[in-house]
């Protein structure tokens, strides 16, 4: 609220202090390095951590009660760049386009005394490229659609476990996967990307004990689309009824009472480019929660209840446009297209595919190189006119 309220961009924003936050989420911890090493831990509230992704609330008003809709997406600084140029994983177990999002919804309201309720939900999602070593180069002659080739050969998935190892250490289990790639092509494109991610994914488990073997679903969105509209709510939302029942989400009672629940575990999602897709399966992953936050602070006595409540299901979706539009603006160069949650016109897909075209074609190369002078990867060195690589994120 303190930063909506300072107006300043919703795609970057400020934490409290250094030590409540997660460096692989802080943009500037390079430019903080000299300063945070010649400070004790008791000064680093002069620091100013910056996390680059997307913020939005909104307020809904409900019998007489004030409700908080907010949802935060915070992008990994490691592995970050553009669409065509950090695909897949690197030896350290980063993806490309890393983002957490996490939706939260409190009341606000306060009490005869005059103290706010406290009554907190959030739940984390988590979206990134398929943890695999693969490529689309546009070295050569520019193409709307690259082909996709497999990097470097991994035989024993050692980078793959490191993702998946950080992904534990950060969530705990069940380490759920919704894959989205499609599963038939008349002509192979991502096939051979999704027969590699299962092929990873049943490596890893075979390391793991049963209990923390990473689940597997595949569901090919487009051939899904190709039916009603309906099967596609209702496929996605017996996935997220699967998945949800599994990690739960977090709430609290109140300010006194403490942590009433907490989410184990994560549901990470991906498609190729995890923007529009993933956009919207996230979403209906986040109405179905929603239903179960609205229950949990006392709003709807059934979560089912929630597809009644349209104006609250509306406010959520254009909260789920704008992080879909700001993530694809900042990986992919454009607003999101049909595949996304809204369909804006054949004229909108057009043109937005033309500036995706020449983003990745003639802007991402300078793009990138910004940003990895930015986040401390490429370090200029004085006399010379080479630039020393610092870090292989």
């Amino acid at each position: 609220q303190q930063a909506k309220q300072a107006g300043h961009s919703p795609n970057m924003w400020w934490a409290r202090t250094w030590d409540q936050v997660n460096e692989m989420f802080v943009w500037n911890s390079h430019l903080l390095r000299d300063l945070r090493d010649q400070l004790s831990p008791t000064q680093h509230s002069w620091l100013l951590p910056i996390t680059h992704g997307f913020y939005g609330q909104t307020t809904i008003r409900c019998y007489g009660r004030v409700i908080n809709l907010v949802i935060v997406a915070r992008r990994s600084r490691y592995f970050a760049g553009t669409r065509y140029l950090k695909r897949g994983i690197n030896d350290r177990g980063f993806v490309a386009n890393h983002a957490e999002t996490e939706q939260i919804v409190y009341d606000s309201s306060t009490s005869a005394c005059g103290r706010a309720n406290g009554l907190y939900t959030s739940v984390a999602q988590m979206r990134g490229s398929v943890p695999v070593f693969w490529l689309q180069s546009i070295d050569r002659m520019p193409t709307p659609k690259p082909i996709i080739k497999l990097g470097k050969f991994d035989p024993f998935h050692t980078a793959s476990r490191n993702h998946f190892r950080q992904m534990f250490e950060s969530y705990g289990a069940p380490i759920i996967v919704l894959d989205l790639l499609k599963q038939q092509e008349k002509h192979p494109r991502e096939m051979p990307l999704g027969k590699s991610y299962k092929d990873c994914i049943a490596y890893v488990n075979g390391d793991l004990p049963p209990d923390l073997h990473i689940e597997y679903i595949p569901w090919d969105f487009r051939s899904a689309s190709k039916t009603k509209a309906e099967k596609v709510i209702n496929d996605l939302t017996a996935i997220a009824e699967v998945a949800v029942a599994r990690t739960g989400f977090f709430a609290t009672q109140n300010v006194l009472d403490g942590v009433r629940r907490e989410q184990t575990g994560v549901i990470r999602t991906n498609c190729v480019d995890c923007l529009d897709r993933t956009n919207l399966a996230q979403f209906f992953i986040g109405r179905y929660v929603l239903g179960m936050q609205l229950q949990c602070i006392g709003i709807i006595a059934n979560a089912s209840d929630v597809v009644y409540y349209t104006s609250i299901i509306d406010e959520l979706l254009k909260l789920y446009i704008k992080l879909g539009d700001k993530i694809a603006l900042q990986y992919g160069g454009s607003r999101t297209v049909t595949a996304g949650l809204v369909h804006r016109g054949v004229a909108w897909d057009m043109v937005t595919n033309m500036r995706r075209f020449y983003s990745n074609n003639f802007i991402d190369f300078d793009k990138q190189n910004t940003i990895n002078l930015f986040l401390g990867y490429f370090s200029p060195l004085f006399n010379e006119r080479t630039m020393r690589f610092v870090h292989p994120y």
